[in-house]
């Protein structure tokens, strides 16, 4: 049959027909009408691009239940469909896949029952604003593939490699939108729950205008993130004038086998990149900003990179008081090429709540304006144990504005830090600035008057000429190891360390000697005195050596 000019196919009622025959060739097909086809098992692939409608009615039996057996619903690449009509009782739909297609509001709640969907793909859905999930929870969802930013071709083969990972005992979302005020599709009306499923779950969100920056991927095994290059920082490496050591041995902390680059995403993962849309707009008591308080404060890990509007990785407006973000599930945060960013976290410690107490690592590089890491936030005077207490390591490189990364402000100390490595961050003063009533307790109530890294082993600090402290209260690390020190003209102190070092071992000290010749020691009684230390410094500082003998 001549299918070229077939515009309307209706089949509405036909409870023989069991598999769709090729509409492959129905170049001018339109409209497809497939209500009450009970024995179907399948819609698509390969429909035309010039669907413009589809409709399946399930309908109920008598017993209220569906006769409805179709199990896949394939309408990828009709480009065309502006009308999606899915009604009744699904019970046995496991997959449905609208990529390509301008939907813009996809309902899973109204007039219609898909408690067994397992796979959702709405990838290259350029014009999709909205998905109402379902009052009860989809226990059975095991795959979500959601992109906004721009159309994409899923072959078989990456198809493969996404469906792959359902065979595992929880759900798969993988995210990818332009707008953050999408989140409020991923969570319920009140902005408290993950309606959508009860499994144990795995959510890569990425927000970024292309696809090419999008570092995450699902594999049959396991998850990576693509790392940026360290060796090619937005700053001209003309800063690092010290040629005897090395921007690649500095960053890569090999010294301290320090594993902080090394990383794949948590459960629950935010990637913000390029192009994202700023959320300065958002009303703080929208449904969009509780979607989004929700989520990042179930983030796990988040990578924000190459973005060169934000300011702040959520704005203050929408975090304010009694809505705090307190990120205590993040794990892992890298931060890196956004030139325009000047505060990457506000925080406001109020006794009640923990902040960040998974939090192991923090990255940042190349923030060409930013001058906090954390912000100065409101002094708090009570103990907390909880707040940054899984901390191990902070790297910074290429932050030239950079006055601050943390101030100490919660009456406790970082109970876990073990690395400090700071390269390039030429306006930094401090590193640890602390709040005056606490500071005050360190002085008075604290052993010596320091303030205690108890696991602080190594510490790296290159070119950072207004370095004037690294604490402001004065710090005891009984386990620091390694010290390499460059350019930090206007550091004058060492941390105290413990005076019975173990094994006898010295902490080794990499620097140049006019700086350790000037350092201030406060005495060998409080583990302040360089004969706990062993100096190493540059070959340019040796002796020169005549070769031959001096004839008289």
């Amino acid at each position: 049959m001549d299918m070229l000019k077939l515009e309307i196919l209706d089949l509405s009622g036909n409870n023989a027909i069991q598999v769709l025959p090729s509409l492959s060739g129905a170049t001018g097909l339109k409209t497809l009408i497939l209500d009450g086809c009970a024995e179907l098992d399948h819609v698509g692939p390969g429909l035309p691009p010039s669907l413009e409608s589809f409709s399946f009615d399930a309908g109920a039996g008598d017993d209220g239940r569906s006769t409805a057996k179709i199990s896949r619903i394939t309408l990828a690449g009709c480009a065309n469909l502006v009308d999606i009509t899915l009604l009744g009782s699904l019970s046995k739909l496991e997959e449905l896949d609208l990529s390509g297609t301008p939907v813009k509001i996809l309902d899973l709640k109204k007039e219609i029952q898909v408690q067994n969907l397992q796979r959702i793909f709405l990838i290259g859905c350029k014009q999709l604003r909205s998905i109402i999930w379902p009052e009860k929870r989809m226990e059975q969802l095991r795959l979500v593939c959601i992109d906004t930013r721009q159309e994409l071709v899923l072959t078989e083969t990456s198809r493969d490699s996404l469906v792959c990972p359902e065979q595992e005992k929880y759900c798969h979302a993988r995210v990818s939108v332009t707008d953050m005020r999408f989140f409020q599709s991923l969570v319920a009306t009140d902005g408290e729950v993950f309606r959508w499923i009860t499994t144990p779950f795995k959510l890569n969100l990425n927000l970024s205008c292309t696809s090419n920056d999008d570092g995450i991927f699902i594999s049959r095994t396991k998850k990576h993130v693509r790392s940026s290059n360290l060796h090619k920082p937005l700053i001209s490496m003309a800063c690092l004038i010290y040629n005897d050591i090395s921007i690649e041995e500095i960053a890569t902390n090999k010294a301290d086998g320090s594993s902080a680059l090394q990383f794949e995403p948590q459960d629950l993962h935010v990637e913000i990149g390029q192009g994202a849309i700023n959320t300065e707009v958002l009303n703080p008591q929208s449904t969009s900003a509780r979607a989004i308080r929700f989520m990042m404060d179930r983030v796990m890990s988040l990578h924000v990179h190459d973005s060169c509007s934000i300011t702040t990785i959520i704005p203050k407006h929408i975090a304010s008081t009694g809505q705090e973000i307190h990120y205590p599930a993040l794990k892992w945060c890298r931060v890196e090429k956004c030139p325009k960013l000047e505060v990457v976290f506000h925080t406001n410690y109020d006794g009640q709540e923990i902040y960040f107490k998974q939090l192991e690592t923090f990255w940042a590089a190349d923030l060409l304006m930013a001058r906090s890491i954390w912000s100065r936030g409101r002094p708090f005077d009570g103990d907390d144990i909880k707040s940054f207490a899984k901390l191990q390591a902070i790297h910074l490189h290429m932050c030239p504005r950079l006055q601050f990364v943390l101030p100490l402000s919660w009456g406790d100390t970082l109970s876990s830090l073990e690395t400090i490595h700071i390269v390039c961050c030429r306006d930094l003063k401090q590193v640890f600035p602390v709040e005056s009533g606490f500071l005050k307790r360190v002085a008075t109530g604290h052993p010596n008057g320091m303030l205690e890294f108890p696991k602080l082993k190594h510490l790296y600090l290159h070119d950072l000429s207004c370095l004037q402290q690294i604490c402001e209260a004065k710090i005891f690390a009984p386990e620091l190891e390694t010290v390499r020190i460059r350019g930090c003209w206007g550091l004058r102190r060492l941390p105290a360390t413990d005076r019975h070092r173990r094994h006898g071992r010295l902490v080794a000290v990499d620097c140049e000697k006019d700086w350790w010749d000037n350092l201030e020691w406060d005495g060998l009684d409080v583990g302040h005195q360089p004969s706990l230390f062993a100096p190493r410094h540059p070959t340019y500082y040796k002796k020169r050596l005549l070769r031959t003998t001096v004839l008289r």
